[in-house]
């Protein structure tokens, strides 16, 4: 996804920070980044556990309607 018309000047860029809020900066942007990251495992995971509830609904059927037959 293009967020580019988001983009505008930061504080660091235009050189208005002193180094230590650069560094404090560097870090929670780092944090953010990690974030996403795991924000995009939590996504995946989420579908494989619906992905697997669905198989095992389909077994369990299956396995009643054997269970059932004469």
């Amino acid at each position: 996804m293009d967020w580019s018309f988001l983009r505008r000047e930061l504080p660091y860029e235009s050189g208005t920070l002193g180094a230590a809020e650069r560094r404090d900066l560097t870090r929670r942007t780092r944090s953010d980044e990690l974030l996403d990251g795991l924000q995009v495992w939590i996504d995946a995971a989420q579908g494989t556990q619906g992905r697997v509830r669905s198989l095992r609904e389909a077994v369990l059927s299956v396995g009643r309607e054997l269970a059932s037959a004469p």
